[in-house]
């Protein structure tokens, strides 16, 4: 099963470059255009070899990433999914809106054990561990 995200936060690249490492499928979805994406060495080989997708839900006129279209990158991310697992989400943020929506589509929503994380868990987010 693939691991889909947008990878864009510095933990996300983290995450994305371990599972490089580990030949890991991975679907990266961009919060722009796909076209003018510029892949590090180890995406590029991970697309070559065929463990990595990169795919984008923007025209060729959407050149930048705004906070606007990363969530509607992150909607789009989650016509893919069953599962949602989120390491940390700020009470009443966006990410937990997020969260909120993703078990309203019926998805299972998992959430890092930390006390950062129990209001995700008190409106039906599963502890990861």
């Amino acid at each position: 099963m693939p691991v889909i995200g947008g990878f864009h936060t510095p933990i996300e690249r983290d995450v994305l470059r371990i599972l490089l490492r580990q030949a890991a499928p991975v679907i990266i979805v961009l919060a722009r255009t796909a076209e003018s994406y510029r892949m590090s060495p180890a995406v590029k080989a991970a697309a070559t070899a065929g463990s990595a997708l990169i795919i984008s839900p923007f025209p060729s006129t959407q050149a930048r990433t705004t906070s606007a279209t990363a969530e509607t990158r992150n909607r789009h991310i989650l016509t893919f999914c069953k599962c949602v697992m989120i390491a940390y989400a700020v009470p009443g943020g966006k990410t937990e809106m997020l969260a909120k929506e993703a078990m309203a589509r019926s998805l299972s929503v998992f959430a890092l054990p930390s006390t950062n994380n129990s209001h995700l868990i008190d409106i039906g987010a599963y502890c990861a561990i």
